[in-house]
């Protein structure tokens, strides 16, 4: 799970070496913005934070190809946890404001 975590802060570190929340939301909205199964989800009246889950192991999954076996909803759930540990908030602020919008 560190490698995950690891991976991810790492895909959206700053230039100034620091992790960044908002380059990581400005990603994560592209990324539901042009898909057609968040689109669904969201006409289908899905929680928001189960679409996040979803962006999420999509991302890892992405990210990591075939390194992460089975990354679950549970592992999905602890690495946004730790994220939001990370950044003294809640990590997907900005995602969730902008799916809640399209509702």
């Amino acid at each position: 799970m560190d490698n995950v975590k690891d991976a991810l802060i790492s895909e959206y570190t700053d230039k100034n070496g620091k992790f960044s929340h908002d380059l990581m939301n400005k990603d994560f909205i592209q990324r539901a913005h042009k898909s057609d199964q968040v689109s669904k989800f969201v006409s289908d009246g899905m929680k928001v934070d189960d679409i996040i889950v979803f962006l999420v192991i999509n991302k890892v999954n992405s990210l990591l190809r075939d390194t992460v076996d089975n990354f679950s909803d549970d592992d999905a759930l602890k690495l946004i946890a730790e994220l939001d540990d990370l950044c003294k908030r809640s990590a997907f602020k900005d995602l969730k404001l902008w799916l809640r919008g399209r509702k």
